[in-house]
């Protein structure tokens, strides 16, 4: 059992234990898996709506994934297909070496070049030579290459060299990048500036850039028990939450806000706050 202790104006209003852990990064839709008769039986649940789809099997190694609109990508070595309302929408296939991933509603396809991002179709929205950690938003992509946090912003690009090991999730904010190393957060402006860090008492399990906020937690080394922060731009913090589960170290693993409505995945456990 997880105990919460909240330490806010985020009133908790539901928890939801999920047997997948496939759910969308902003935690609103979530598949379930079944195998049998030699294809994959997918139920996806979305707010207002659920639909099953069958995906053949083709061989060892299929999984799938969720985007931000609801759609369901099911992909394995050599290509992906995407799904959406039941149906297939549209696939590419891809060399042995390229792996997608969600961010938002779209797609990106990584290889040891960079990444390629798409949406509706196979067509392209434009490479960037980054490697995961990436992360995307309204001022622009940002991302990882041969040691150097690279920004692509509307317009221009700039560069700054990693002043840490290990970067592990990058957030784009309305004013700059957030990068999350192991215990700290390092906040760079758009021309990629370094403007300021903060180093937190935890492992840093994850990052996102929601609701005007920038939100990051982890687990305390040696304890059963993790934290969750909500800073401003300028590294203040506005909210924490904790967790702790008398089993087990617990583990968030995403989060996503839109000012009203918080939620927080934290080991199979669905939270859902509602801002005072």
């Amino acid at each position: 059992m997880i105990l919460l202790l909240v330490f806010s104006s985020w009133n908790l209003v539901s928890t939801d234990t999920l047997q997948t852990a496939i759910v969308s990064p902003n935690l609103e839709h979530r598949a379930q898996v079944n195998y049998g008769d030699a294809m994959y039986q997918v139920s996806l649940e979305s707010p207002g709506t659920s639909w099953t789809v069958k995906v053949p099997f083709t061989g060892p190694g299929t999984d799938f994934l969720l985007t931000d609109d609801g759609r369901l990508v099911a992909f394995r070595t050599g290509g992906f297909a995407v799904y959406s309302g039941g149906e297939v929408s549209w696939s590419l296939e891809t060399s042995n070496y390229e792996i997608p991933f969600a961010v938002g509603d779209y797609i990106f396809v990584q290889s040891s070049d960079g990444v390629t991002m798409y949406h509706g179709g196979k067509k392209p929205l434009g490479f960037y030579q980054v490697l995961s950690p990436i992360g995307y938003g309204e001022k622009g992509l940002a991302g990882v290459w041969e040691g150097k946090l690279r920004i692509y912003g509307q317009t221009d690009q700039h560069e700054a060299t990693l002043t840490h090991e290990y970067p592990r999730y990058i957030a784009v904010t309305n004013n700059g990048v957030a990068v999350a190393f192991p215990d700290r957060v390092v906040f760079y402006s758009l021309k990629a500036e370094d403007l300021w860090e903060k180093e937190l008492p935890v492992s840093i399990s994850a990052l996102s850039w929601s609701g005007g906020e920038l939100w990051v937690a982890g687990t305390e080394h040696g304890k059963k028990l993790a934290h969750l922060w909500a800073l401003d731009e300028q590294g203040a913090e506005l909210t924490e939450l904790t967790y702790e589960m008398e089993s087990e170290p617990p583990f968030v693993s995403a989060i996503h806000s839109d000012g009203h409505t918080l939620r927080v995945f934290v080991s199979r456990v669905l939270y859902t706050y509602e801002l005072e």
